[in-house]
């Protein structure tokens, strides 16, 4: 997950430097159309429109990897980008009150990427370092993980052969 990939306002925007910009991208979000949102903000709908491809990177949630490390990853961009967008809207309002607040997010969801980039490469260079015929050079942590896939490949296999004996069982 790479923060670089959030953009920032862009000046020369209109609808960046909008004060009612987080307006335009709830009602985006709502599906609304570009000459909608520019009647609502009395803005140009081709300023609309280039915003929305040039300016706002789309972040989709797949619903399929909800609850997994991927969606939560995705969470917290959307999470980032929402707080940024917030931020922005805030300060040109001049609501500085939720201009900090929404900094304090930004700044916790920034804390948080670079928590997991951190546990992910020390995982990665855990990996790369064990041998996986030998044991004694896993971690801990990685040991463990290994002894829980295993058994459960093993309590898998023990649930299917204990079906098949059943299976034998009622037939004869």
């Amino acid at each position: 997950m790479k923060t670089d990939d959030i953009p920032l306002p862009n000046p020369d925007c209109p609808v960046c430097s909008h004060p009612q910009r987080v307006a335009g991208a709830s009602m985006r979000e709502l599906q609304a159309s570009y000459e909608e949102i520019a009647v609502a903000l009395q803005l140009d709908a081709g300023d609309v429109e280039r915003h929305f491809t040039s300016c706002v990177k789309v972040i989709s949630l797949n619903p399929e990897e909800v609850g997994t490390v991927e969606g939560s990853d995705q969470q917290l961009q959307v999470l980032l980008q929402n707080a940024t967008e917030l931020y922005h809207s805030s300060v040109l309002t001049g609501n500085y009150v939720s201009a900090s607040s929404s900094l304090a997010v930004r700044l916790r969801c920034l804390a948080e990427i670079g928590r997991r980039g951190e546990t992910r490469t020390k995982n990665r260079g855990e990996l790369l370092s064990a041998d996986p015929e030998d044991p004694d050079t896993w971690s801990p942590e990685l040991a463990r993980w290994v002894m829980a896939y295993q058994d459960g490949i093993l309590s898998r296999l023990d649930a299917i052969k204990s079906r098949q004996t059943e299976e034998v069982n009622d037939g004869l």
